[in-house]
């Protein structure tokens, strides 16, 4: 199941970077969000996995980088814009 995230945000394209070695591919993107939404913003950027039933999980996978489908959210890191 794909990732929906469920509070306003703004992606940001300052600061944006990717890179690629041998063995790693990688992007840091910045979004912006409000202060108070911050924790939710995380929990949907992460994905979860829900018990439905007594013998079925729903998975939510991480945020995947829309240019690259094969990268997917593993951190996350906030500061405040103010």
């Amino acid at each position: 199941m794909p990732t929906t995230i469920s509070v306003p945000y703004k992606e940001l394209y300052d600061g944006l970077t990717e890179s690629i070695d041998k063995s790693t591919v990688q992007a840091t993107k910045k979004y912006l969000v409000n202060w108070s939404d911050r924790w939710q913003f995380a929990r949907d950027m992460a994905g979860k996995a829900v018990r439905v039933g007594n013998n079925q999980i729903v998975r939510t996978v991480p945020y995947q980088y829309p240019d690259n489908r094969n990268l997917f959210a593993v951190g996350l890191s906030m500061e405040s814009a103010v």
